[in-house]
Order: structure tokens, then C-alpha cells, then sequence
């Protein structure tokens, strides 16, 4: 794949969810607040990381990229980010079924709408020991993935 160009077709689909934003009638406010998430995915994540397409991808990918979030937040205290996160791909990925078929659209829109179970698993990292951290952030990780 020419993940050049796949950067480019993620940008102008990001263009395509901003006015269906807009459309929908959010605040330029919430407009923003829900495309810096979905740019991360789609440009920092699916990207960077030679995943694929977004409407190709698993539900493993959207723990993938929370608990990237997840580790560069370092566990801080205000989890508001998360709420947002969710949000932001819920409506991405209804968005993106109105142009092309998504492979496992209800399967993503559920994990998207579980913010719970990822509270828990932020909460988790945040009382990792430090004392044995790598051991305990590989067993938190694989329980992330294993749900």
C-alpha cells in the first residue's frame, strides 16, 4: 500500500467528517474536540503503524489505539479524554457507513460505546507497581487485548 497516499485519502476523509459534523449541527467546539482523535487514528495510528484502511479494521484496533492513548496520557487523573475518544469514533465510523461498507461496523460501534470497561483498564494502568512494572504492564496489556 502507498501509505502516502493513504495519508492523503485519510485527510480528505477527514474533511468529508468535519462538514458531516457541521451538518449535524455540532459547535465548531465539538467539531474539533472530535476530529483530533479520529486524525490521531486514522494518521498516527492506522498509519504509522501500516494497519490498513479504517473500514477494514477490527475491534482489537480500537483497543490498540486506546491503549496507546492510554500509555501516553501516563495515567492522568482527568479521563475526559476518553469519553471524547469513543464518541469521536462512534461517529466516525457511522459516518464512514454512509459511504462504504465497514467490515465490522457493529462490533466497533459496541466497543466504542463500552466506556466503562476502558476506565477500568485505565484505572489498572494507573496502580501498575512500579516496583515490577514492566511484569505487570505486560499482564495489564495482554488483559487489555484479551477482552
Amino acid at each position: 500500500m502507498d501509505w502516502e497516499a493513504f495519508e492523503k485519502e485519510n485527510q480528505a476523509l477527514l474533511e468529508e467528517f468535519e462538514e458531516y459534523l457541521r451538518g449535524q449541527g455540532f459547535s465548531q467546539y465539538m467539531v474539533d474536540e472530535y476530529i483530533a482523535p479520529v486524525e490521531r487514528f486514522l494518521q498516527e495510528y492506522l498509519v504509522r503503524y501500516e494497519i490498513g484502511r479504517p473500514e477494514e479494521i477490527g475491534t482489537s484496533d480500537i483497543d490498540f489505539f486506546i491503549g496507546e492513548e492510554c500509555i501516553k496520557r501516563g495515567g492522568e487523573a482527568d479521563t475526559s479524554w476518553l469519553g471524547v475518544t469513543l464518541e469521536a469514533l462512534w461517529r466516525f465510523y457511522q459516518f464512514l457507513s454512509t459511504k462504504t461498507k465497514v467490515a465490522h461496523l457493529e462490533a466497533i460501534l459496541k466497543v466504542c460505546s463500552q466506556e466503562e470497561r476502558y476506565l477500568d483498564k485505565l484505572q489498572a494502568y494507573a496502580e501498575l507497581n512500579p516496583e515490577d512494572w514492566e511484569d505487570e504492564f505486560q499482564k495489564w496489556a495482554s488483559d487489555f487485548l484479551g477482552e
